[in-house]
């Protein structure tokens, strides 16, 4: 007991320096990602009695990636407008207390109860030193660390319940615990979830007779098939669609340019993140190989768990994250599963290694001393981290927000605004803003069903036709917006330079800016405030120009071309 409880402190304090460490490498920023801020949005929301929608009295639209989360969040919301530091908490438990089990079951499994036995040394020390677990999992505040924690918990659940048959009946309470939290974590809980639920079923096939088989097998059939057809039918009678919007604006039915995108997200999260995954590969068909010769009671366990972790970015295609956001919350599960196939190849081929703690530092140290691109070692040579503007973009646009408050604070109603960035800006700004990349804008994420190719992933469902129907008063085309009014008499565009046909927005925007009826419709203008000394640069929708009345004016900027 006192082993357990030294484990559990060492690992509040490793977890907890992996989040310094992420804060230090990042912007010390302690608001999140941007995609987080999106979640600060609907938490807020839902706390003050508007229900799952974007914007008070707006549409209904399911923006988010977890439904457990986003509730989480709301009863943070519901004692305070700073939650932040309640969310981070709750990661940092979640994450903690999911390691330690791992870890005490790791101490099980080798017969090594010590407090930093070679398998603890090796888990915790891979998550600490490849970057991307804390980032993901602790300070992003998304529903990564709580997803991990449960993803944990099943993994652990099944193992047990391989190694102690007689306990299966209550084995199978808890696993229906967690079966229902899955469903309301994410999404892919249909896939994690029909995994976990055949392993279990498996495993009451082989240990329970006939008779009980049924019966054994029922609480965790139902636990899984009610809250899967509970949360679907929900959500047609809520947002009349079966699955998230964040789904239909990013996952795009081309299936064949998917894998290929998967394959590839794959390839760069073990080329550039974390060379442990090519290891991770080996697992697979080390358990054929192995199974033979010394069979492995929790093998084809962590096989299906392996094999899942790589399946489903092949689906999705993977994401635009650095620090392979997708395989992140399984890693826990894979470094341990490296542990169990190490220890079963040397076992089966060579004679015992011994000492073990040598080899795991040194297969430690080479890990991070591989090339890597988003490595320690590369982050340190630039200063900050791979993941850094993904909390640049949420803090700044945060006080952008605040400043477009105080800017509009004289006009009766706040303009609209149309936003590439849909998290820190609209979380703090008090007009209507229009999600242009369609996660939180029903009719954009289902404008078209297959997605441009060739486009930064998760930023392909802008559709013109779309985005004319909804006609934002302002629309941002450049990361340019408050500037002295002193620098306007030698501005020019930014989509007049030659190098624009690079840039993220225009990619993004599909080339709207050179179309005609844009052009006829949104006019480039500097809007001045009598007072301010900056004045705003946007594009204004020409119906929401004759709006402007003193204190404001505005100056149309000659387009070339």
């Amino acid at each position: 007991m006192a082993n357990k409880t030294a484990k559990l402190c060492l690992v509040f304090v490793l977890v907890c320096l992996g989040a310094v460490l992420a804060y230090l490498m990042n912007e010390r920023s302690p608001e999140g990602i941007d995609d987080a801020n999106i979640y600060f949005i609907y938490m807020r929301n839902l706390a003050d009695g508007y229900g799952f929608v974007y914007r008070a009295g707006g549409e209904r639209v399911e923006g988010f990636t977890s439904l457990l989360w986003c509730l989480v969040g709301a009863l943070c919301f519901a004692f305070t407008t700073r939650p932040e530091i309640w969310l981070l908490c709750i990661n940092i438990g979640a994450v903690t207390f999911a390691l330690w089990r791992l870890l005490c079951f790791s101490g099980d499994y080798f017969g090594d109860r010590r407090v930093a036995d070679p398998s603890t040394l090796f888990i915790l020390g891979a998550l600490l030193l490849v970057p991307g677990y804390f980032e993901w999992t602790v300070l992003a505040l998304m529903e990564t660390g709580i997803w991990s924690a449960l993803l944990t918990g099943c993994f652990l659940n099944l193992c047990r319940a391989e190694m102690q048959p007689a306990r299966l009946r209550r084995y199978n309470v808890r696993l229906s615990v967690l079966l229902v939290l899955l469903v309301a974590a994410r999404p892919e809980s249909l896939v994690w979830g029909a995994v976990i639920l055949a392993v279990r079923l498996y495993q009451v096939y082989r240990n329970r007779p006939r008779p009980e088989r049924l019966k054994t097998a029922l609480a965790p059939v139902l636990s899984f098939v009610l809250p899967v057809t509970a949360l679907l039918c929900w959500r047609l009678y809520y947002f009349g669609y079966p699955f998230p919007n964040t789904y239909y604006a990013k996952v795009s039915q081309d299936m064949g340019y998917n894998l290929g995108r998967g394959l590839a997200y794959l390839r760069d999260a073990a080329r550039f993140t974390n060379p442990l995954l090519f290891a991770a590969a080996a697992v697979p068909p080390l358990y054929l190989l192995l199974r033979r010769r010394k069979p492995e009671g929790i093998g084809y366990i962590s096989v299906w768990f392996v094999l899942v972790t790589a399946a489903l970015p092949l689906y999705a295609g993977g994401d635009h994250f650095a620090l392979a956001r997708l395989l992140v919350p399984s890693l826990p599960v894979v470094y341990f599963s490296l542990c169990v196939f190490a220890s079963g190849v040397g076992s089966a081929y060579f004679r015992p290694v011994k000492r073990p703690y040598l080899w795991t530092v040194l297969l430690l140290a080479a890990t991070v001393l591989i090339p890597a691109r988003d490595g320690w070692i590369s982050s340190l040579q630039r200063g900050y981290g791979a993941l850094r503007m993904e909390f640049v973009i949420a803090k700044y646009d945060r006080l952008f927000g605040e400043r477009m408050n105080a800017f509009f604070d004289a006009r009766p109603v706040y303009p609209s605004q149309g936003v590439l960035s849909a998290g820190g800006n609209p979380y703090r700004y008090r007009g209507v803003s229009v999600d242009l990349l369609g996660l939180n804008n029903v009719q954009m994420a289902h404008a078209d069903r297959v997605k441009t190719r060739d486009l930064l992933k998760g930023h392909a469902s802008f559709n013109k036709d779309v985005f004319y129907l909804q006609k934002p008063d302002l629309f941002w085309l450049s990361v340019i917006r408050f500037m002295p009014l002193a620098d306007t008499a030698a501005f020019v565009l930014p989509e007049s330079g030659p190098d624009y046909r690079y840039d993220l927005a225009y990619t993004v925007y599909k080339g709207i800016m050179y179309d005609s009826l844009f052009r006829a419709t949104y006019y480039p203008v500097h809007i001045i405030k009598e007072g301010d000394p900056e004045c705003l640069f946007t594009y204004a929708h020409r119906d929401f120009l004759p709006t402007l009345r003193p204190p404001y004016t505005y100056r149309l900027i000659p387009r070339g071309g």
